[in-house]
């Protein structure tokens, strides 16, 4: 074992085991060989081996359009994280903000909401910024306005089917637990695991 290695597991014995799930379910992709050995030996020896075979597989498989459909059809199907309505099916929109992008996942009336607040955001911090700022600002409540048409067809967007590819380790692990997934759709970003 080299000590790269070592030390990797050494540190993720100090992380809380939703620590090391949110880093295997949502940036897996994104480590080295040795920390995906590292994450996977230390979550192992914790108990969750299955877990853990799961959704390395689900990473090192990718997405056939089966699977994407089935966790697709998981998360349309649930009760809106935002106003607990199980009426209309969950989308979500793709939304810049100058803190950065984020996913806003619920039903129609709730998306539009969340992108009316985030237009009066976008206006606001153009109104001190500059003429490019305008511009951009204009361009992303055109895009916002674009998805929720999108939404408004009962189509998923494109923002819906991205989230689903960028989250599908969260969505694996979480499958299960209904209660979690709805927590987790209701801040995206947040480690709910």
């Amino acid at each position: 074992m080299g000590l790269d290695k070592k030390f990797l597991i050494e540190n993720y014995r100090r992380q809380e085991d939703d620590e090391l799930f949110y880093l295997l379910a949502n940036e897996y992709n994104d480590l080295t060989e040795v920390a995906k050995e590292a994450l996977a030996e230390e979550l192992s020896a914790r108990g969750f081996a299955e877990e853990v075979s799961r959704v390395i597989t689900v990473h090192e498989a990718g997405l056939s359009p089966e699977q994407q459909e089935y966790y697709a059809a998981l998360v349309r199907n649930l009760s809106c994280p935002h106003c607990n309505s199980d009426k209309e099916r969950l989308n979500a929109l793709m939304i810049k903000t100058r803190e950065g992008d984020f996913y806003a996942v619920a039903c129609p009336d709730c998306l539009s909401k969340i992108a009316g607040g985030s237009a009066g955001e976008n206006i606001l911090a153009a109104s001190f910024g500059s003429f490019m700022s305008i511009i951009n600002s204009v361009a992303v409540m055109i895009s916002i306005n674009d998805q929720l048409k999108i939404v408004r067809k009962g189509e998923d967007t494109a923002g819906f089917t991205k989230f689903i590819k960028t989250r599908v380790g969260q969505l694996e692990l979480l499958k299960n637990n209904k209660y979690k997934l709805i927590r987790m759709l209701g801040n995206p970003e947040a480690r709910v695991l």
